[in-house]
Formats: C-alpha cells, sequence, structure tokens
C-alpha cells in the first residue's frame, strides 16, 4: 500500500526531532554516518535511493553542462572515490529530467530516456566499470524506490559538504540530497539548491501551503565551515524564507 503524507509523518516524527536536537548542539551525530566515501551516484530525489553512502546529484547530472560533468569527475578523483567500482543510477519520475526534456524541445525525448542516458553518459565519465541501474516501481527496476511515485514526501534537504554524510545511518528523515563536496562549481550547486526547494514546494512536493501551515521545509547544512558554506550557496539560500528553516550540523570531530 503506498503511503501517504501522514503516514510519513508519523514515521519519521522522532528522525525529525533528533535531527531538530542535533541542529541545536544538543545531539552529536555518530561517527558511522561520515564512516564511509559513497560508492553510488543517486538522483538527489528523496525517493531514489540504495543502501549504502550515496552521491546526491539531480538527475545523476543530467543537468550538467559537459564542463561541469568533468570537473565533478576531478572532484571524485581528488576524494580518494574508487571511480572504476561506483555504481551510477537513474530513476523513474525524475523531475530533473523533465525539466531537461521541457528545455531541450529539440531532442524530442522522454524523461525517462533522458534519464538513462545521462547516467550512461556519466558512467563513461567515471570510467566506471559497473553497469547502470535503475530505481523505480515498476517490474524492471533493479532497486526498490522510496514513497509515491507522483508526489515527493520529504520536508528536509540535506546539503553536504563533507562528501561523506549518510542521513539513513545518521537516523534522520528522508530528505534530498546534494552533495555539495563533489559540486562542480557554486553556480551547479546553488541551482541544484534552488530545484529542490522549488519541487518541495511545487505541485509534485507537499507544496508552500504545508510548509507554512505545518512545519517548515528544513535546509540542512553539514559542514564544520559554515561560513564558507553559505558563500557557496548564495542566494539559494534564502529563496524561500517565508517556508523554510536554516539548520548547521556540524559532522563529529576525529
Amino acid at each position: 500500500m503506498t503511503k501517504t503524507y501522514d503516514d510519513y509523518d508519523l514515521d519519521q516524527h522522532d528522525k525529525y526531532e533528533l535531527l531538530l536536537t542535533a541542529a541545536d548542539g544538543e545531539v552529536e551525530l555518530s561517527p558511522k554516518a561520515f564512516a564511509e566515501l559513497p560508492r553510488t551516484v543517486v538522483c538527489m530525489d528523496e525517493r531514489a535511493r540504495v543502501a549504502g553512502p550515496v552521491i546526491g546529484l539531480a538527475g545523476s547530472g543530467i543537468l550538467a553542462t559537459d564542463e561541469q560533468r568533468a570537473r565533478f569527475v576531478a572532484k571524485l578523483e581528488a576524494a580518494g572515490i574508487d571511480q572504476a567500482a561506483l555504481q551510477v543510477t537513474h530513476h523513474e519520475s525524475c523531475g530533473a529530467a523533465g525539466l531537461f526534456v521541457e528545455a531541450n524541445p529539440h531532442l524530442e525525448t522522454t524523461p525517462a530516456v533522458a534519464a538513462e542516458r545521462a547516467a550512461r553518459e556519466l558512467k563513461t565519465a567515471t570510467a566506471s566499470e559497473v553497469e547502470v541501474t535503475k530505481i523505480g516501481w515498476s517490474d524492471d527496476s533493479h532497486h526498490e524506490a522510496v514513497g509515491h511515485p507522483d508526489h515527493h514526501h520529504a520536508r528536509v534537504i540535506y546539503i553536504d559538504f563533507t562528501g561523506r554524510f549518510d542521513p539513513d545511518v545518521a537516523g534522520l528523515p528522508d530528505g534530498f540530497l546534494i552533495s555539495a563536496a563533489y559540486s562542480p562549481d557554486d553556480e551547479y550547486l546553488q541551482r541544484e539548491v534552488t530545484l529542490a526547494q522549488d519541487i518541495a514546494a511545487g505541485p509534485h512536493g507537499r507544496g508552500e501551503k504545508y510548509f507554512r501551515e505545518h512545519s517548515p521545509l528544513l535546509l540542512v547544512i553539514v559542514s564544520d565551515q559554515p561560513e564558507s558554506a553559505e558563500l557557496a550557496l548564495g542566494n539559494s539560500l534564502h529563496r524561500r524564507p517565508d517556508i523554510t528553516r536554516i539548520l548547521y550540523v556540524k559532522p563529529p570531530k576525529n
């Protein structure tokens, strides 16, 4: 049975409380949540998740230029990620792929086809030796997606500047995951942060009314250098101040 928003709120109430206390400095997140380098690239979409640490990248890089994709790959190399063993995925009902298709009508393609093509292009760029896989709800999916194919349930956007943050291991709620540590540049990072807010507050998310009347959309900056993170995020961090709350979570000290 497909879960409703109320089901997710009930399931994840304690996780939201943990997130709020962690941001207030009352709880230190487990070092296990930062213990491993990511092994998989997924969309930033909260519904597109697989087991283990992941890199959240809108549409698996579908919005990146060739130059930005190359810089992304260079950051993976600098971080010591084994790109030959990197799993690249795409997923059903990808909003970033939909935007790409709308912006490029001359390609005469569909979001599903475009999403898979972007994943395969990223696999080639990283020289990954692992086959591209699909996250979704259909029978031919390799990984089962979370939530509903037509709606986003997330109330959180994680913006991770550590490159190692795993919200699931930390016991935190589902959310968009933007892996800022691997963003090719600030312009691209800001585009993802803006897009995540627009999706959450739009017709396929909980919507502005929900966040205004029930609980704010949480923008969670995971960084030990919040000032630098704010500079990189620029105005995207304050795109919707009427419905968002900014939280800061520092990784545990070694």
